[in-house]
């Protein structure tokens, strides 16, 4: 390491530091009117969300997590949410579900969702915090990291 780095603080990456590679499956399940008159899809997707708030990294490394988790739900969402919004759907639930080895505290899952659920809100076209959303957060352990989305639309006032 030069000295200009190190009077930098340019560190090398460390082995230990190298986050595993190993994604869920990409999925994508639609239904149409089950019995309660509802529509929707779940989609699982290979995206790894980390709880921001215990994140210490440069800003560009979390904008460009994010771009890539916004980038990868808007693939998935946007075309099933239009199609639902043109069809009169106006009432919406959103389960968000994080798979991976362990799991997040309860404050720590919903800020890991921030940028997933943003997405799904402009993929539908309303603020996430409109009162038309009902937003559910779970948590799935297993080998593989990604997420899961289950948006169901219903009619309502």
């Amino acid at each position: 390491m030069s000295i200009f780095a190190a009077r930098c603080g340019v560190r090398k990456p460390k082995a230990a530091r190298k986050r595993p590679v190993q994604f869920a499956n990409a999925e994508l399940a639609t239904w149409e009117g089950d019995e309660r008159g509802t529509s929707g899809f779940i989609a699982t997707l290979p995206v790894w969300v980390v709880s921001e708030a215990n994140q210490r990294e440069c800003w560009q490394v979390k904008n460009k997590r994010r771009a890539q988790q916004v980038n990868a739900v808007r693939l998935a969402v946007d075309r099933y949410a239009f199609a639902l919004r043109a069809r009169g759907f106006n009432r919406w639930s959103v389960q968000l579900t994080r798979m991976g080895p362990r799991k997040l505290d309860g404050d720590n899952l919903q800020r890991a969702f921030k940028a997933v659920r943003d997405a799904v809100a402009a993929s539908v076209g309303l603020d996430d915090g409109d009162a038309r959303y009902a937003w559910t957060y779970e948590q799935q352990t297993g080998q593989a990291y990604g997420i899961r989305i289950r948006l169901e639309a219903a009619r309502g006032d």
